[in-house]
């Protein structure tokens, strides 16, 4: 039997001990090896360490090391190594902009039809149902991802109490599932919200920029007050309330030097969040290197004391172990509605004339998403010699530059970073099982 190395796999040293391999062809191939594991892994190609596998089949760890590898595609026996291919979509995920109404003028903020106050209309709400329940019976969907959005959502909520019921329950019948999101900015949380929340099961992810005064540097009062003190307010009440928030922060100059701060702030209260570097704008990349650098230095202190790194952290649009052929699934199975009922590619082009279609067409959500797949563009020759391909997928294809991501050199010093630290926490999860085990 002849075994080959896949040529895309790449190794994170973790510590002298361990080494992290990274698959990049597999979806959700990452894998901690120990050093003479990863010694056999580096040499499979050599004829005799083939044989020596060979000669010794009934070497029990061996095999059990070679079926690890064989099932994650880290060798085979066929020496043909291709990237993931991705079948039909089994979910719909719509950003919904709700209203254009917002009580923030986040300095930021790409949504130009802010000041207008339209909220979508009971008739458009209706329309989306349908057109929800015909794409899911059309499509044989499993799962309808909402993700309500602005301008700031809670300004009106209550118009969608009725039709999240009737969603949920018309959808139960294709057995489909139904998850809805608020994107809020945490300005506006009262007990009355909480318990509509409650109601319907919503998670919330929400806006914030960094403790005190980096966060109001940016996000402000329509009057220029900063809006941290009302934000930590809302944050603490669906604390109180057992809703745990997913945290969302756009990294700028403004802010920049604040997120050692504000990563204290996520791990002292065991919070989910994600950076995301802002877009269109000029940003010193050079100078933020090392405030991210000195960020992972407190997570990785938190993952000693059980942080879950790997499921809370998450950096812009990288796919860092579930890989990907895209940045986001627009133009495949995701796609923005605007409050007319207009559709979009993505929720940075609502209310412009690059509409896809409308809710009130005939043809179902995907049919009409996937005639805007031409938005994501080709990718530079660079990107496919790139071992990140499947992890960065060349960035938003709205903010590209030159048919890559403007943040590619710097992806490429921190990436190494982050793998580290979720091999120090599978490290730490082995540890932990067998101390556990030790004392049954």
């Amino acid at each position: 039997m002849s075994i080959y190395k896949n040529p895309y796999t790449f190794f994170i040293p973790i510590n002298d001990r361990y080494v992290l391999a990274v698959n990049p062809t597999q979806r959700d191939s990452v894998r901690l090896f120990n050093i003479s594991q990863y010694e056999l892994l580096k040499a499979i190609d050599n004829t005799e360490i083939t044989q020596h596998i060979a000669d010794n089949q009934n070497n029990e760890h061996l095999q059990k090391f070679l079926g690890i590898i064989l099932q994650d595609g880290f060798v085979n026996t066929t020496n043909i190594f291709e990237f993931p291919k991705f079948s039909s979509p089994q979910s719909l995920s719509l950003w919904i902009h709700t209203t254009d109404a917002c009580n923030l003028r986040c300095k930021y903020c790409y949504i130009h039809t802010k000041d207008t106050n339209i909220n979508m209309s009971e008739d458009v709400i209706e329309a989306l149902s349908n057109k929800i329940v015909q794409t899911v019976v059309e499509n044989n969907l499993k799962r309808v991802i909402l993700r309500l959005s602005g301008g700031e959502p809670f300004l009106n909520y209550k118009i969608w109490d009725i039709y999240f019921v009737n969603l949920k329950e018309k959808l139960l019948k294709h057995d489909c599932e139904l998850r809805i999101v608020f994107l809020t900015n945490f300005t506006l949380i009262t007990n009355e919200i909480i318990e509509f929340i409650k109601k319907h099961n919503i998670s919330i992810s929400g806006s914030i920029d960094g403790i005190g005064k980096y966060n109001d540097q940016t996000r402000v009062f329509k009057n220029g007050v900063g809006a941290f003190n009302n934000i930590d307010k809302g944050i603490k009440k669906l604390l109180d309330a057992s809703i745990t928030p997913f945290l969302m922060t756009v990294v700028s100059n403004n802010n920049l030097e604040g997120l050692p701060k504000f990563t204290e702030f996520v791990i002292s209260e065991n919070l989910s969040m994600r950076f995301s570097i802002v877009q269109h704008d000029s940003f010193n990349y050079e100078k933020a290197l090392p405030i991210f650098q000195e960020c992972y230095v407190l997570f990785e202190k938190a993952i000693e004391n059980g942080y879950a790194f790997s499921k809370k952290h998450k950096l812009c649009d990288l796919h860092l172990t579930e890989f990907h052929d895209r940045t986001c699934s627009c133009g495949r199975n995701a796609g923005t509605i605007y409050t007319n009922g207009d559709i979009y590619f993505c929720q940075q082009q609502v209310g412009g004339l690059a509409k896809l279609g409308n809710v009130f067409d005939s043809q179902n959500l995907i049919n009409t998403i996937v005639s805007g797949d031409n938005y994501n563009g080709n990718l530079n020759e660079e990107c496919f010699s790139c071992q990140y391909q499947y992890i960065c997928s060349g960035g938003c294809p709205l903010a590209r530059v030159n048919d890559k991501s403007e943040s590619c050199d710097f992806y490429h010093k921190i990436i190494p970073t982050v793998y580290r630290l979720i091999g120090l926490e599978r490290l730490k999860q082995i540890s932990d099982l067998k101390i556990k085990n030790e004392m049954k």
